[in-house]
């Protein structure tokens, strides 16, 4: 047996090659990893045919020397014993605050809930906080597994068999299939950062005049109670993207970057003692923006995804081609912290 660096260090792959032997490991969790790596190998014992093999997770190994010991056809222990040297793991590079759980998409799945464009009702959406093992044609990896498609139809086919409905949230009358942050926070105190690494992929009736919104999604939200004080928005009437900041009344659209529809973008989005910071791919476009200090004590949270701003949900709209309608967007990274 070899493994790809000599001394090998713990998280190598280990190759063994076989003549036609049963093995044992003399650790369990030596064991353990060569099942869940290898599948013809279902249990300790199990004849393995001549070939070779590669054992590639080895992380939760410690450094010290790993014993594969073979059986013979009696299983007998052989005398011949291969003995490898695991040095110890290399740490590598910072991986930075909140990598996330998901690889190689940086989403902490655990510390959000998601709220989809149907519920039991038309003014109550399913939420789901399950992420980890949750997809359906609303939120789903793609195939690249480099980012979470959200996907939100403006009006979503009902599904009787679960009892759900085209839906929206009691304060809204348009669909979404958006992030909520699970925890809340106060903005008067501290730094709270939202970073989200996106790309719109379509926006319902983004060709037609009317209605007024037509073409129209939000991506991200700083809410407090139940009252939207920042949201970030792609107008795809002038294919640009711009931040909503509420600054005691002051609710006009500051324009951040034109936009191409498809591409990938990163915005951060800091709150630091009422005051917003704003960059757009690295780059600070707006600072010191006072929020409205009246929403301060409220309990506050960042959201992010799609948001539908045409279309309400309440009675089917006739417009040509509704079930073709929607809104969706790639997230690549999703990171908050709070300081």
């Amino acid at each position: 047996c070899s493994t790809a660096s000599q001394p090998g260090k713990v998280g190598d792959a280990i190759t063994c090659t076989f003549d036609s032997y049963k093995y044992k490991s003399t650790r369990k969790n030596t064991i353990a990893i060569f099942q869940k790596n290898i599948k013809v190998l279902q249990s300790p014992g199990l004849t393995v045919a001549r070939g070779t093999y590669t054992f590639g997770d080895t992380t939760t190994l410690t450094a010290g020397e790993i014993e594969i010991k073979f059986l013979n056809s009696k299983n007998k222990s052989e005398s011949a014993t291969i003995k490898i040297v695991l040095a110890a793991a290399d740490p590598g590079p910072d991986p930075g605050p909140d990598p996330g759980t998901q690889d190689p998409v940086n989403i902490n799945l655990s510390k959000w809930k998601l709220q989809l464009p149907v519920g039991p009702s038309n003014d109550k959406v399913l939420e789901i906080t399950q992420l980890s093992t949750y997809s359906s044609q609303f939120f789903y990896l793609n195939t690249a597994k480099t980012a979470y498609i959200v996907n939100a139809p403006v009006w979503p086919p009902a599904q009787p068999e679960n009892n759900l409905v085209p839906a929206h949230t009691p304060n809204s009358k348009t669909t979404r299939s958006e992030l909520r942050e699970l925890s809340s926070w106060n903005f008067d105190v501290g730094k709270h950062t939202l970073i989200t690494k996106l790309a719109v992929r379509n926006t319902p009736l983004s060709g037609d005049t009317t209605p007024s919104f037509a073409g129209e999604v939000v991506l991200a939200q700083l809410f407090c109670g139940s009252n939207t004080v920042i949201n970030l928005r792609y107008f795809a009437k002038s294919n640009e993207i711009v931040i909503v900041i509420e600054d005691n009344g002051n609710k006009s659209p500051r324009r951040l970057s034109s936009y191409t529809l498809g591409d990938i973008f990163e915005v951060k989005l800091e709150i630091i003692n009422k005051l917003a910071y704003v960059y757009y791919n690295d780059a600070q476009i707006i600072s010191d923006a006072l929020v409205r200090t009246s929403y301060a004590k409220n309990s506050c949270y960042f959201k992010t995804g799609v948001y539908n701003q045409v279309i309400p949900v309440t009675t089917k709209p006739d417009v040509n081609n509704i079930n073709s309608q929607y809104a969706e967007a790639a997230l690549h990274k999703v990171i908050i912290l709070h300081q």
